[in-house]
């Protein structure tokens, strides 16, 4: 009766191997999905740095520092060529008041 045994044993044996075997590969499945979330964050981020860096604020040059051109000319740029005799409205009043002062003093005398 040894025989039966031990073929029930290989039966048992041969059927937890089986059950092992299901549950690599369940684990096998989950380990493949997590790893491929993890490759696809990886690249999405990669990407998203790319973009980044190809943004117009990245991809700015410093331009070179603006020269003047050299003035030709014998005349100041913001004086009139030819100036009148009261240019302003204030040397007006103070030639009026130098005049006037004159004119009181020599009167008076």
């Amino acid at each position: 009766m040894s025989a039966p045994s031990h073929g029930l044993s290989d039966l048992l044996a041969h059927i937890a191997l089986e059950q092992r075997i299901v549950a690599l590969e369940e684990e096998n499945y989950r380990l493949q999905e997590t790893v491929q979330i993890w490759v696809d964050d990886i690249m999405a981020n990669a990407m998203k740095k790319e973009a980044k860096s190809e943004s117009p604020a990245h991809t700015l040059k410093k331009q070179p520092s603006l020269k003047w051109a050299p003035y030709k000319g014998s005349r100041s740029p913001t004086k009139a060529e030819h100036e009148s005799p009261s240019s302003s409205p204030h040397a007006l009043e103070h030639h009026i008041s130098v005049s006037n002062f004159s004119y009181y003093t020599t009167r008076q005398s």
